[in-house]
Parts: structure tokens; C-alpha cells; sequence
């Protein structure tokens, strides 16, 4: 069973923690580090499954919870992580992440304990008292080749800790620039394929620093094996679908074969190693120079819309706002009028006791009730209208919070733009840069071809010219032996 969201329930099956050999023959550790997203109405089955509770709880194959914790949860989830999960649920934006994970490989090598306290050192590094999180080791027996195969799955908010004590829903609001504590916690998505990165090498650098506190060899390296110089190709990834129909002796068979074909394919190799290296270097750099512009004007445009969308909805808004001493002049008078709503209510509550208990002797009083109860009761809903129409105003948005918003947008948007522009222009020119390269290499090969014709025509001039002066040498000898013209 997967977990809800699409997220994968441990390691993946490409990142066993089997052991290999490098080029050195030095052992290695194998090397899992991932960043997922979780959009709304995700985080707290999530969180369920990570904790193997709820509907994870009770079954075999979630019988594997090593050790979990949290930390900086707000007051109001500080003993059940669930209840900060759920409100990220109903309250965070639609278009909106519930949560980050960072799913890690744990090195086989470290016991239980010293598996939790390199897992808590990372958590510290990396979120330290910024974000609120919950975690979970799990231990499950390795599908392939066996053994354990411990692994953390480390959930977090984007929100980030400022010590402003928030309700639920308002912790989750837009973040209010001028007024912090009126509006949610910042975000920090730190969704860049550079943050990433240096993630990586950061979860690579402590766990080699707790292995070698250990006493271990083992080390792991985030590179990917062609940046480690590994002369082999990665394991080929094996959905867990099919990890769970398959047999463990076939897999291990399969990666066996696996091994031994790229074997084979390097020692067949027979190629000029320094020309075709200097090739691969000068297509990948432009390959990725267009790439990484093309991931950023995405990137960019993404957020460009993001804040236009929300600059939209603000020049809607903008409509109905009132200035700020309208507006908290209409509060203190919705606050008077509730309190007259009441009293007028008790009011005819109390002329209608009066009348319901009136002795039909006392005909005096009665007409008098027979009058001021339904004076009383008009005045009690015109009371009531006037509360109404008063709390529309005080809830009506306040324009000077509005062009706040609108001038962070406008401040954010800018900048975004000229990237996003900088970017596009940079992506033309290495595009022009190809269409040069491609328009050169036609270039070559027709002045190929037109040099191979000149050769051709060449030397049919010469077998030419051959052919003539063997025709001129023959008649010469049949005239010079007196068979020639006149005799």
C-alpha cells in the first residue's frame, strides 16, 4: 500500500544500501537523499503514515516504526503532531504546499541509537528551531539482497517559526509584511535545484562524519557516479509494484546480470577516450546551459503568475476596501450595537413573560403591553438590521493593508521579471549558439561532399587525359611500321 500523494513509503528500490566497490576499490555506502512536496489535503495521512498510525497501524507490513519524534510545534499541537498537520490541511492555500519531506538512506553500519542521533543532528543543521517537523525511522528487511534497510522520512512546514502565538488558521494565512502578527508565518520553499544540491552534500558530509566517529570505512559520496569518476552504470530502478510481485532470487539474479553486462560493455569498449570525452564536455556544459535557463524562466513564469493571480485578486478587493479608520470605526459601533441587539431582545423576551402571565383582570396593563410589545419588537430588528449592515463594514478589507500587499508584489514581481527575461535572452543565445554549431557542421559536410566531387572530377580529367595520349602513342606506332594513311 502507498502512502496518500503519490509519495513513496521508503528508500527506493535504485537506492538499496548495498554495498559497492569504487574505482579504488574503497567500500561505499550507498547514498539516498530526496526532497518531495506535499499539496493540500495531504500532510495529514502523511504524517499518519510515516508514524505508522491510523490506518498504517496493525498490519505486518507497517511493522517497521524504528524511532519518531517532533519539535517547534505550535502550543496548540505541541502534544499531537496531528492537529498540525490537519489545520495545514484545511487552512493552507489551495494552490499551496502542506509540506516538504526529506526522505534519507540510514547507513546499515550505525546501531538503532546512533541511527536516531545522526537523524537529529540533520534535523538540527537543517531546520534547526525555523520550521516545525515531525520524524520517522523505518527498518524494513530489504526486498532484494536482504538484511535491513533503514530509512528516515523527515516532514516539515514551510511555514517558518517567528515566536507570534497564532491560532490554526491564522498561523496558515499570507504573511503580513507590515503587521507579522496580524497575518501567517513566512514561507521558505527553498525549491531551487541549487538548495537541493548543497542538501545533499550537507546530508553527505554528516553522515560520513558519524561513521567515522563509529569507527566505520564506509563512506558515501551525493555525486552521481559519473562526477565520482565510477566507471559503472546505476541499477536499474525497479517500481515497488513490481518489487512486491516479484521473487527476491530472480531480482538478485537480474542485478547480478546487470553487473556483469556493463562489465563486459567496458572491457568491448575501444574508443579514442580523450576525443570523445572533449565532445561529451562541450555538448553536456551547452546542454546544460540551456537547461538550467530553461528550469529557471519556468521557475520564474511559475512565480510570476502566482503573484499576478494574488495581484488580481487584490485589485478585486481593492473595490469594497475602506480606509483603516472607517473600518475600526464600524467595529466599535457593530461592538455597541451587539450590545443593543441584547438588550432589545431581553427586552420584548421580558414584555412577552409580563404578557404570558398577565391576570385578565389587570385589562389596563394589557393594552398597554398590547402596545408596547410591538414597538419594542420593531426596534429590536431594526436593531438587529442596523448590526448587520455595520459588521459588513468592519469586515470589508482595509485599503492601506491592500497597497501594502500590492507594493510587495510590485517590488517582488520586478526583479522576477528581469531574471525570467535574462534568462530567455541567454536561452536564445545558446540556441543561436546551436543553430551556429549545427549550420557549421552542414557546412563541413557540403564542403566535404564538394571536395570528394573536385577529387572525383579529377581524376576522371586525368584518366582522361590518359586515355588520349595512349590513343595519340598507337596511331604514332602503326604509322611509324608503314600501316598508317597513303599507303
Amino acid at each position: 500500500m502507498r502512502p496518500a500523494g503519490g509519495f513513496s513509503g521508503g528508500c527506493a528500490p535504485s537506492a538499496l544500501p548495498g554495498r559497492q566497490l569504487d574505482n579504488t576499490g574503497e567500500r561505499v555506502a550507498s547514498f539516498h537523499c530526496s526532497v518531495k512536496v506535499g499539496g493540500k489535503g495531504k500532510a495529514a495521512a502523511h504524517a499518519q503514515y510515516i508514524a505508522r498510525q491510523g490506518k498504517y497501524s496493525g498490519y505486518e507490513q507497517y511493522e517497521d516504526l524504528e524511532a519518531t519524534g517532533r519539535g517547534n510545534m505550535p502550543a496548540w499541537a505541541e502534544h499531537n503532531p496531528a492537529h498540525f498537520w490537519e489545520a495545514a490541511d484545511q487552512f493552507e492555500r489551495a494552490n499551496g504546499a502542506t509540506y516538504r519531506e526529506i526522505e534519507i538512506a540510514l547507513p546499515r553500519e550505525l546501531t538503532p541509537d546512533q541511527r536516531r542521533e545522526l537523524v537529529e543532528d540533520f534535523i538540527g543543521q537543517e531546520l534547526g528551531d525555523r520550521h516545525a517537523y515531525q520524524w520517522s525511522i523505518h527498518c524494513p528487511a530489504a526486498a532484494i539482497e536482504g538484511g535491513e534497510q533503514p530509512h528516515a522520512h523527515i516532514m516539515y512546514s514551510e511555514r517558518t517559526v517567528d515566536g507570534i502565538d497564532r491560532d490554526p488558521e491564522l498561523y496558515f494565512k499570507r504573511y503580513n509584511a507590515k503587521a507579522p502578527e496580524r497575518g501567517g508565518c513566512r514561507k521558505d520553499s527553498a525549491g531551487t535545484q541549487e538548495r537541493l544540491q548543497a542538501t545533499r552534500e550537507r546530508w553527505a558530509n554528516i553522515q560520513n562524519a558519524h561513521l567515522e566517529r563509529h569507527g566505520h570505512a564506509a563512506r558515501v559520496d551525493h555525486r552521481s557516479l559519473e562526477a565520482q569518476g565510477v566507471k559503472r552504470q546505476p541499477e536499474k530502478h525497479i517500481g515497488w509494484k513490481r518489487m512486491e510481485r516479484a521473487d527476491p532470487g530472480a531480482l538478485r539474479e537480474r542485478r547480478a546480470a546487470e553487473r556483469e553486462l556493463d562489465a563486459a560493455e567496458r572491457d568491448a569498449a575501444v574508443i579514442d577516450i580523450g576525443r570523445e570525452l572533449a565532445k561529451a564536455t562541450r555538448e553536456l556544459s551547452l546542454g546544460e546551459r540551456m537547461e538550467r535557463a530553461q528550469r529557471l524562466i519556468q521557475e520564474r513564469d511559475a512565480a510570476i503568475a502566482d503573484l499576478a493571480e494574488r495581484r488580481s485578486e487584490l485589485y478585486k478587493l481593492h473595490r469594497l476596501a475602506l480606509p483603516r479608520s472607517q473600518v475600526e470605526e464600524a467595529k466599535q459601533e457593530a461592538a455597541e450595537l451587539a450590545k443593543s441587539v441584547r438588550a432589545a431582545r431581553s427586552h420584548v423576551q421580558a414584555l412577552e413573560a409580563e404578557s404570558e402571565s398577565l391576570s385578565p383582570l389587570r385589562f389596563i396593563r394589557r393594552k398597554q403591553l398590547d402596545r408596547e410589545l410591538p414597538q419594542a419588537r420593531r426596534q429590536a430588528e431594526e436593531t438587529a438590521a442596523r448590526f448587520m449592515a455595520t459588521t459588513k463594514v468592519a469586515k470589508r478589507p482595509i485599503r492601506e493593508e491592500l497597497d501594502a500587499e500590492l507594493d510587495q508584489i510590485g517590488t517582488a514581481i520586478e526583479p522576477g521579471e528581469t531574471l525570467a527575461r535574462d534568462a530567455k535572452i541567454e536561452l536564445m543565445a545558446l540556441e543561436g549558439q546551436q543553430k551556429a554549431l549545427e549550420a557549421r557542421q552542414e557546412a563541413l559536410e557540403m564542403g566535404r561532399q564538394v571536395r570528394a566531387a573536385a577529387e572525383a572530377s579529377r581524376a576522371a580529367a586525368a584518366a582522361s587525359q590518359a586515355a588520349v595520349k595512349q590513343s595519340q602513342v598507337t596511331r604514332e606506332r602503326e604509322r611509324d611500321q608503314g600501316h598508317g594513311p597513303g599507303m
